[in-house]
Formats: C-alpha cells, sequence, structure tokens
C-alpha cells in the first residue's frame, strides 16, 4: 500500500494499477476514434472495380468494402450510389430496389437516381411505376431542383441544363419505347394525357428535347415495323411463286406419265 493524493489516504497498490490501467484503456480508445473523413473518388473508384467482378466473392467483398467506408468517412450520396450500381452490374434487383428508395428519401433531387429508378422500372416491365416516376421527375424539372454531384469534392449542386436536357431527352425514348416497342395494353388516350401533365411548366426546348427522343423511337420502331411488314409479304410472294412452280412441275409429271402409259 502506498499514499496517493488522488485518494488523500494509503490505497493498494493493486488498486492504483487497476485503476490506471483502465484509464490509459479508455484514453487509448477515445484516441482511436478519429472523426470521420471525406470520401475520397479513388475510393469510390476502387469499390466499383471491385464490386464490377460479377461473383458472390466480388459482391461480398464490396459489400464490406463499403462498409467499412461509411464507418470513417462523412455521409456521402456518392457512396450509396456506388452500392447501388453493384447491386445493378450484380443483378441484385430486391437489394437496389430497397436502396433506391432509400437513397431518394435522403437526397430526393438527385438526377442520377430518379435516371436509375426509372431504367430499373422499365427493365423489370413496370411500365406503369415508370410513368408515374416520370412524372414525379417531371416536377422537379419544372420546379428546377434536380442536383448532380458537385465538381470538386462531396456535395450537390444544382444540374446545368444541358444536363437536364440530356435526362429529358432520354426520358423522351423511354416513354417511346413504352408506347411502342414494348407493346403494352396502356391506352393511347391516357398516353396522351399523361404526356401532356408531363411537360406543364417545362421550356420549348424542354419540350422539343424530350419530343425529339421519344419520335427517335417511336420512327425506329414504325420503320422496323414496315420492314418486317415488307419482308412477310415478299417472303408470301415468294412462297406463293413457289408453290405455283411446284404445281406446274407436278403437273408435268402426271403429263409424262400419262403419256408413257399410252404409248
Amino acid at each position: 500500500m502506498f499514499p496517493h493524493p488522488l485518494f488523500g489516504r494509503s490505497v493498494p497498490r493493486g488498486l492504483v494499477m487497476g485503476l490506471l490501467l483502465m484509464i490509459g484503456a479508455s484514453a487509448s480508445g477515445y484516441a482511436a476514434e478519429a472523426p470521420p473523413r471525406s470520401l475520397d473518388q479513388a475510393a469510390v473508384r476502387n469499390l466499383l472495380k471491385k464490386g464490377w467482378n460479377v461473383s458472390l466473392q466480388g459482391y461480398d467483398e464490396a459489400r464490406y468494402q463499403a462498409q467499412q467506408l461509411q464507418r470513417v468517412t462523412r455521409a456521402d450520396h456518392r457512396l450509396g450510389y456506388a452500392r447501388l450500381l453493384i447491386e445493378f452490374k450484380q443483378r441484385k434487383y430486391a437489394e437496389a430496389e430497397r436502396s433506391l428508395e432509400t437513397l431518394l428519401t435522403r437526397y430526393p433531387n438527385y438526377l442520377p437516381l430518379w435516371r436509375a429508378r426509372v431504367w430499373f422500372s422499365v427493365l423489370t416491365r413496370k411500365y406503369n411505376a415508370a410513368l408515374a416516376q416520370v412524372q414525379e421527375f417531371g416536377q422537379l424539372v419544372a420546379q428546377g431542383k434536380l442536383q448532380t454531384d458537385a465538381p470538386q469534392g462531396a456535395g450537390l449542386v444544382p444540374a446545368r441544363a444541358d444536363e437536364v436536357l440530356e435526362l429529358i431527352t432520354w426520358t423522351g425514348q423511354l416513354v417511346g419505347f413504352i408506347e411502342g416497342p414494348a407493346k403494352t395494353t396502356m391506352n393511347q388516350m391516357a398516353l396522351k394525357q399523361r404526356r401532356t401533365v408531363l411537360v406543364l411548366g417545362w421550356n420549348d426546348a424542354q419540350r422539343e428535347a424530350f419530343e425529339k427522343g421519344r419520335q427517335a423511337v417511336l420512327g425506329l420502331h414504325a420503320g422496323r415495323q414496315v420492314v418486317t411488314r415488307q419482308l412477310a409479304k415478299d417472303a408470301q410472294g415468294q412462297m406463293q411463286k413457289r408453290l405455283q412452280d411446284l404445281d406446274r412441275k407436278e403437273q408435268q409429271v402426271r403429263k409424262d406419265l400419262q403419256q408413257r402409259r399410252e404409248d
């Protein structure tokens, strides 16, 4: 036992050593809890590279790496979006759908998320859902609320006009696909009403970009239909000609056989 000023009296040496060890452990643990750092773009690229290996191992390794990054870095939309892309690549569609809903709740104006949301609905043939989602982000376009990645580091900034126009053209192409090649049973009048509501509040350039994308797909689809019908018509004509040739040959054979019997 020896006196210790903290207690004002003698205490067992073992107790003092134990307390000092506890204090030291607490201090070292506190020092280890460094403040979260910013997410490095190189770390995002490395995560995507690992997750692009389509295999159970690649997916598990990417998930673990993403969890570690989430633990030591500040909240960043890029990490969640990278995980979403990996889920798409690995065809983990149930996980991807949950991730989309979560991310859109956190970042409701993030342009790439809306693009992924609509694309996923079309991919899974949920065409009514896709059109409803197009209506939702169409309102964000009209309100000028869409955001994209900041040029440097983390954060979101308002989407540029050219980025919005590119998204609108792409959306027009998807709507054209739903109206044409997808061969849905949707009422054409209802589709027209949806388009009318969609472009309310859009400027002339945005309306033109949407219609340009839509007509590009519909025109291609119509062209293919014309070609297909022409090929079918040509094939039918060739078939008729072939049958006529066979009939003539058959008649000639019968005529020759009849002549031989008479001889």
